[in-house]
C-alpha cells in the first residue's frame, strides 16, 4: 500500500519515531505559518506586486501561531525576496520513493548575478549550530531529489538554508547515491510503522508522551 507522507511528518519522524503529525511542536507550527506567509509573498512579487513590510507583518499575525518576533521574521522574508530572483514561487511536489510518496512544497530562487544556478529555499528556525555541524535534513533531501529527478537538464542545484531567527545563511549540495541510501532507510522505517524513542535536544519541546510507555520505572522511597 502506498503511503503519503507530508514534509512536517517526515521531519518529526526523522527526529524520533514517536513524534507524530497530530502532535506537532510549537516551533513546527510557527515555521509552517512562516512558510505560508512566504508563499503569499513570493507569489505577489512574482506577479509584480511588492508588499510593504507592514503588510508582511500583518500577514504573519494572521497565521495565529506567530505572536512575537514578527518584526524579525518579516525582515528576514523581505531580505530573501530582495536578495534573490524568484525562479518559481512556492509550488507543491510529490516525490514517489519506494512504497511512499513524500508530499510538500518549495520555492526556487537564484542569485541575481548567477541566474543559471537554482537554489531550493529551506526555511529554518532555532538552528544555531556551528556550520561544520549542520547536516542535511529529510525535508531538504526530499526537495533536492525531487528537483534532480524532474529537472534533469540542470545538474547543479543547491539548498538555500535561510534561518528566520538570525542573519546567517548557507547553501549545500548533496551526493545523490548517499542521499538515496539515507532516504531508503527512512522510507522503510515509515512503511514498517517503526516506533522507537530517540532522545535528543528536541525532546524539550515534544508534546507526545508516548515514549514513556516503552519503559517501566520503579522508584523505592526510603525514609
Amino acid at each position: 500500500m502506498i503511503r503519503v507522507i507530508s514534509e512536517q511528518e517526515a521531519a518529526e519522524f526523522a527526529k524520533c519515531s514517536f513524534r507524530t503529525l497530530d502532535k506537532l511542536s510549537i516551533d513546527t507550527k510557527v515555521l509552517d505559518g512562516i512558510g505560508r506567509t512566504l508563499k503569499w509573498l513570493m507569489l505577489s512579487v512574482f506577479k509584480g506586486v511588492y508588499p510593504s513590510r507592514a503588510q508582511v507583518y500583518r500577514e504573519l499575525e494572521s497565521r495565529g501561531e506567530i505572536t512575537r518576533s514578527n518584526i524579525r521574521f518579516g525582515r528576514r522574508l523581505m531580505e530573501l525576496v530582495e536578495r534573490y530572483k524568484i525562479v518559481h514561487p512556492v509550488q507543491p511536489y510529490d516525490l514517489h520513493y519506494g512504497r511512499n510518496v513524500f508530499h510538500g512544497e518549495y520555492a526556487t530562487v537564484a542569485h541575481r548575478n548567477s541566474p543559471q544556478y537554482p537554489l531550493i529555499v529551506r526555511l529554518r528556525l532555532k538552528d544555531r549550530n556551528p556550520r561544520h555541524l549542520k547536516g542535511p535534513d529529510i525535508v531538504s533531501l526530499c526537495r533536492w531529489l525531487h528537483f534532480r529527478t524532474s529537472e534533469t537538464s540542470l545538474p547543479l542545484v543547491r539548498i538555500l538554508n535561510w534561518p528566520m531567527d538570525h542573519d546567517e545563511f548557507w547553501t549545500e549540495y548533496f551526493d545523490e547515491p548517499a542521499s538515496r541510501k539515507q532516504l531508503d532507510s527512512l522510507s522503510q522505517a515509515f512503511h514498517q510503522n517503526y516506533r522507537y524513542p530517540n532522545s535528543g535536544p528536541y525532546c524539550k519541546d515534544c508534546v507526545n508522551p508516548d515514549c514513556f510507555q516503552s519503559t517501566a520505572r520503579f522508584v523505592k522511597w526510603t525514609k
